[in-house]
């Protein structure tokens, strides 16, 4: 597990994450980043999407998977989201979502258009450094995080990711 807060430079990052810094140079190399992902194009499903793709994003790089994976065992035992965030949190469900809207006369549905596109690098590392991380860590953090700016939908730290860049809204949500 990942201690953000005892993380002073790269070679501890490098550490706590179980792997080589150069793998961690070598993974926040912004021009190098595509390399490491499998682009997807998913038809959409429902009545007049045809012709209307889904892009999702494969981490192709084995230890950059490893790396997004021990990122997301880590946030998701780190932090404790409210009940209305059921999306991507372990233990919950479509199930216990729709458990709080049974017998509710009115219920709002909504989507965001590119959800995960719509938060970026600058958006990440805040997140990181909000959790304890050093600027320097925290950037590190970012870029090896997004691709080509923005959280790839596909990858496993994505979900939780973009969860924590939320809390304000889901809160907004919540509060009368």
């Amino acid at each position: 597990m990942v201690d953000f807060d005892a993380i002073r430079n790269i070679d501890d990052l490098a550490l706590n994450l179980s792997c080589r810094t150069e793998d961690l140079l070598r993974l926040a190399d912004i021009p190098q980043q595509q390399r490491f992902y499998l682009r997807i194009e998913i038809p959409k499903k429902g009545y007049g999407r045809w012709g209307q793709y889904r892009t999702v994003y494969k981490v192709v790089d084995r230890t950059l998977r490893l790396l997004h994976k021990n990122l997301e065992e880590t946030l998701s035992a780190r932090i404790e989201f409210p009940r209305c965030v059921q999306g991507f949190v372990r233990g919950r469900s479509i199930a216990t979502n729709a458990s709080f809207h049974l017998a509710k006369q009115l219920v709002l549905t909504a989507d965001i258009e590119h959800f995960f596109e719509s938060i970026d690098t600058e958006r990440v590392i805040a997140i990181f450094c909000e959790l304890g991380c050093r600027p320097t860590i925290a950037e590190i953090l970012g870029r090896i995080c997004t691709l080509q700016g923005v959280l790839p939908q596909g990858s496993s730290v994505s979900p939780v990711l973009a969860n924590l860049a939320c809390k304000e809204l889901d809160r907004e949500f919540v509060t009368p």
